[in-house]
């Protein structure tokens, strides 16, 4: 007995000495804060740091972009300004840092509006991106990568599709090299908020999506080097009610990773972080029929169909096994020209879950027919 008491007073005694450790090494080294010339309100809503320490905070102050920076040790070293006088709301939501010392900022202007400061604060480019509705445009992330080049996405007000993702690439010198946009299923509200890259140059951006009958859900795009849709993967929590994905992460193996709010039963906000792997896939065009395109994400759970039509068009999307016995129609309707994306679930047209495996998806119009690969996993 005596000596269990020796054990847990020497246990508590080391708790406590590595609660205090902790406490001796966090230290707050400085506070610097910004008052705008209107002396109204300023807010910060985003942080980088660069190599050397520097740190760069940009936000909105009274109703302009504000984008300030200090030094390691907190001193104030430039800040740059913007106001569109046309606009009387101007907000920064988003900041990065290039290894030259290079700041780039999005925000809206009521379009989005991306700039380019060099390391003295001086502007080298803005560009602004309006979306083709008449409503607010608004950048809610941005990365830039190894050449310079700067990817921003948010959420963009669409011409007979409510709001969409809005995701676009310029090149190192503000040139707008293309625009990718993502309208859910309903054509309802989609908002992106996050905005990631691999290695490979690929775009992955992620927020919440108006579901068919589910509320918002987790909607996670994926498009090439070009601007290229690849695939879109949703999340719906088990309440199928309001889920909204904010961050996302790329691993070197390409796994992608999301996270954000999601509702539970019994009207619980949980936090929901789903990991997506990414197989080779197949992507088949057809030369003689230009526009046309069929591609398969071979996603784990869930493999992801998306093709493209030039125009309007009939069109049946259905999965046979190996023995070339139908199992699933996916699609057989008429269809609008654009790209399209289906889920999979790995279930018959009864409902039943097919064993694991290799299928086949046939895509039919009256001018393209093709086949691509999917491998059922479970």
């Amino acid at each position: 007995m005596i000596k269990q008491r020796a054990n847990t007073s020497l246990a508590g005694l080391a708790m406590l000495l590595f609660a205090i450790t902790l406490a001796a090494q966090v230290t707050e080294e400085w506070v610097a804060r910004y008052d705008g010339p209107e002396s109204r309100m300023d807010r910060a809503n985003a942080i980088a740091v660069d190599d050397a320490g520097n740190v760069y905070v940009t936000g909105r102050s009274g109703g302009d972009y504000a984008t300030v920076k200090y030094s390691s040790a907190g001193v104030q070293q430039w800040v740059a300004r913007y106001d569109d006088p046309a606009s009387g709301w101007d907000e920064a939501y988003a900041i990065a840092v290039d290894g030259a010392g290079n700041v780039y900022v999005t925000g809206t202007d009521w379009d989005y509006a991306t700039f380019k400061y060099n390391s003295s604060g001086l502007e080298e480019w803005v560009a602004r991106y309006d979306g083709p509705g008449s409503g607010i445009d608004l950048a809610y992330a941005l990365t830039v990568d190894d050449a310079g080049n700067v990817y921003v996405t948010g959420h963009s007000d669409g011409s007979g599709t409510a709001i969409d993702y809005a995701t676009v690439k310029y090149n190192s010198s503000g040139v707008e090299e293309w625009v990718a946009r993502y309208d859910g299923p309903p054509s309802s509200i989609d908002e992106a908020c996050a905005i990631a890259l691999d290695g490979s140059g690929n775009v992955y951006v992620t927020g919440h999506s108006y579901g068919s009958g589910t509320d918002d859900d987790y909607a996670t795009v994926k498009y090439s080097s070009s601007g290229v849709q690849q695939w879109a993967a949703r999340y719906n929590g088990p309440a199928s009610d309001v889920d909204r994905a904010n961050a996302i992460g790329i691993d070197d193996a390409g796994n992608v990773y999301v996270t954000g709010s999601s509702y539970a039963s019994g009207n619980l906000v949980d936090y929901a972080t789903v990991k997506y792997s990414q197989g080779p896939g197949v992507a088949e065009a057809s030369p003689d029929v230009p526009g046309h395109r069929l591609e398969v994400a071979q996603l784990t759970p869930e493999p992801v169909i998306t093709y493209t039509l030039p125009s309007s068009s009939p069109i049946s999307l259905k999965v046979y096994d190996v023995t070339g016995q139908l199992v699933r129609t996916l699609v057989s309707d008429s269809q609008d020209a654009g790209t399209h994306t289906v889920t999979w679930d790995g279930t018959d047209d009864a409902g039943r879950k097919l064993s694991a495996g290799l299928y086949f998806i046939r895509i039919t119009t009256p001018r393209f027919s093709r086949f691509a690969k999917v491998v059922m996993i479970r």
